[in-house]
């Protein structure tokens, strides 16, 4: 017999569409920002996304989630000779 997961509460289903749309956010807007960069030749961005997200079960009135985050950025750059 094979253990099945717990059905997720929708209060999670909807912190996860939450944490989808801000990664897309944090994405176009630090993509945005190194775009037309003029002083440097980007080469490289690096995003970091640490997600951490809890569920807790029980009685579906009471079910709880919640998520904690971090965000960094790393650049490659190449600057023009003067």
């Amino acid at each position: 017999m094979v253990a099945s997961n717990p059905p997720s509460p929708p209060e999670l289903r909807v912190k996860l569409t939450e944490v989808h749309k801000t990664i897309q956010g944090y994405t176009q807007y630090a993509i945005g920002a190194f775009k037309n960069l003029s002083i440097a030749e980007v080469e490289e961005i690096t995003l970091k996304f640490n997600l951490k997200i809890t569920a807790e079960g029980g009685i579906p009135m009471l079910a709880s989630a919640k998520t904690e985050s971090d965000f960094s950025i790393e650049v490659k750059c190449k600057f023009p000779k003067p």
